[in-house]
């Protein structure tokens, strides 16, 4: 019916481009037919603008020429403005509609203004103007059947229930838990783990930069991704000192907020759950000392405890032999008034001795310590 990219032509590309935005941000509110006859049609609108104002607009096309005769709105620009053209855009996909909805409200036979040959070509006019809104919905409705099940699709394609059974490969690997030892006179509740691991096909350790999905998969025994590839983990695709390890931390891990990436690779691990952590690694590695010991120090004293790493994978988180032992020194004094003094120490490696705030004790149903990165029990 009308020519739009001609009507588009009295405007500058400036403002083109701001009425496109104003009808994509559906900013043109209403548009309504306030004249049709064979020759033109007038228009009236409402835009929204800036500062949640409405601007009423105008406007009149030659129906045959596609030309704009007249045009209004009330907005300070006036002439050729971005709420004008933004309704050249609303037009040129609801004009049609508009045109039926008017046709519902006119009756032509009894508009005596009008001659039978126009309203004949009104009729031709309406009718036709159906057609292509009847056209236009059906397509809008395939289009918006076509997403829905796109999206559908997508989801349940998603979902274990649709998807076929696959043989998944189970890969195996070695658990490295590396933690944050908090000195002994620090007040925190908490020690702070990350997890990485050590593949076979693999010369530098993969990070784990989320530690509950992680966690999560290996329960549950569901494939993840870590970076671009996917991984299959269980309990069975490492040693039994990680298996028990994870089964442990599974039961004990707690996440702190994810709002920060940097938390995603974190957990915390009460200190009374950690120390009974580090005395099962402990009682599995004094079973079989010599298959576990991977240090390259000749003292047999302190081997490695498995999995367990003090900071960094560079530090290795050792285990001593020999049993910590406390030792209590008594003092009495009468001077001024009777006391006892109590000093207490600890024995460690036969014959070391060490103050209380030099280790970090783990107060647990299996107590030990950590000094020096070395790992007493007693």
């Amino acid at each position: 019916m009308l020519n739009f990219r001609k009507l588009k032509q009295d405007y500058s590309s400036a403002i083109l481009k701001d009425g496109r935005s104003l009808y994509e941000k559906k900013m043109v509110s209403s548009a309504k037919i306030v004249t049709l006859d064979a020759q033109r049609v007038r228009l009236s609108c409402k835009v929204q603008g800036a500062f949640d104002k409405t601007y009423n607009c105008e406007i009149e096309i030659d129906r045959r020429e596609s030309t704009t005769i007249d045009s209004d709105c009330d907005c300070p620009y006036k002439y050729d403005c971005q709420h004008l053209s933004a309704v050249l855009f609303y037009l040129e996909e609801h004009l049609d509609e508009i045109i039926v909805s008017y046709s519902k409200e006119t009756d032509l036979g009894k508009d005596p203004t009008i001659d039978e040959s126009e309203k004949e070509t009104l009729r031709e006019t309406f009718k036709e103007a159906e057609t292509k809104e009847t056209a236009r919905r059906s397509k809008k409705l395939q289009k918006e059947l076509l997403i829905e099940y796109v999206g559908a699709s997508d989801v349940l394609g998603k979902s274990p229930f649709f998807l076929a059974e696959e043989e998944l490969t189970e890969d195996k690997a070695e658990l490295a838990v590396i933690f944050t030892n908090p000195a002994a006179n620090a007040n925190v509740p908490h020690v702070e783990i990350q997890l990485a691991l050590r593949l076979p096909f693999r010369s530098k350790p993969l990070n784990i930069a989320n530690i509950k999905e992680f966690l999560d998969a290996v329960c549950y025994q569901e494939p993840l991704y870590i970076g671009s590839k996917r991984y299959f983990f269980t309990l069975k695709s490492f040693d039994p000192e990680g298996t028990q390890t994870l089964r442990m931390l599974m039961d004990f891990a707690r996440f702190p907020d994810a709002k920060e990436e940097r938390n995603l690779r974190l957990a915390y691990i009460d200190l009374e759950a950690f120390g009974n952590i580090l005395a099962q690694g402990y009682e599995m590695a004094i079973s079989k000392p010599k298959m576990l010991n991977t240090s390259d120090d000749s003292d047999s004293d302190h081997q490695v405890l498995p999995c367990f790493y003090c900071g960094t994978l560079e530090e290795p988180l050792r285990y001593s032999g020999q049993s910590g032992q406390l030792r209590f020194e008594l003092e009495y004094i009468e001077a001024a008034s009777p006391k006892i003094l109590i000093n207490p120490t600890l024995i460690i490696d036969s014959s070391q001795r060490v103050t209380l705030p030099e280790v970090r004790l783990f107060e647990c149903a299996k107590p030990g310590l950590i000094f020096q990165n070395i790992y007493y029990a007693y």
